[in-house]
């Protein structure tokens, strides 16, 4: 519990609230712009880290993310274009409600739930956090495939529409996933010469793609 109260001290500080609020707003920005994510914000701020002290940059580059996610599901809700890879869940029921007139209740919904959510996984990461990097030590082969069985049934889940449809769009999901190097050989996987795919395809792109280009061609 002292540790706790020390933690509170030093991240209520006027600094650190500061930076929170600074990148908290610039997240939202960042997030709000397909094409950038997460990932592009705390790397235009990293810099901005250099001349802080621990506490403050931490807070800003945790503004910044937590920003950023919430920012992604302002224009998954508005059209129908994720800002984050995050957010890509949020079209299914926010796009829905904007074309029913309730974008207000979307994006008040969509903020409760950020704030909500972010507020007790951050209580539950405090009480839960060696418990949780003692699963993380023992998270082994078992534990991966069952997380890609969860993941199957959750495209089975959200295809109620069009199973086909679903199953196909979980194949496409699997070769993308597979071009770049073997994690194991290291050969090169539908790469077709082109060195740029080794690495893989980032996720960001292929998000934005998918949601982005069908939202402009509809």
């Amino acid at each position: 519990m002292d540790v706790i109260l020390a933690a509170a001290g030093d991240a209520f500080t006027w600094q650190a609230l500061l930076a929170i609020v600074i990148g908290t707003w610039a997240g939202i920005v960042i997030g709000g712009l397909p094409g950038l994510g997460s990932v592009v914000g705390l790397t235009i701020f990293l810099p901005f880290t250099f001349g802080l002290d621990v506490i403050t940059s931490m807070a800003l580059l945790i503004g910044v993310y937590c920003g950023s996610v919430y920012g992604g599901s302002i224009t998954a809700i508005l059209i129908n274009t994720p800002g984050t890879p995050q957010s890509a869940a949020t079209t299914f029921d926010g796009y829905p409600m904007t074309q029913q007139g309730r974008v207000d209740e979307a994006l008040g919904w969509a903020t409760f739930a950020s704030f909500f959510g972010g507020v007790l996984s951050c209580v539950l990461l405090i009480f839960c956090a060696p418990q949780l990097a003692k699963f993380a030590v023992n998270f082994g082969s078992i534990e991966v495939f069952a997380l890609v069985c969860l993941a199957m049934l959750c495209i089975v889940g959200i295809s109620r529409g069009s199973l086909l449809k679903g199953l196909l769009c979980g194949m496409m999901g699997f070769f993308f996933s597979m071009v770049g190097s073997d994690p194991i050989t290291g050969a090169d996987r539908f790469t077709f010469g082109t060195q740029a795919l080794s690495s893989g395809l980032d996720l960001i792109p292929v998000v934005v793609g998918a949601f982005a280009l069908s939202e402009i061609f509809v």
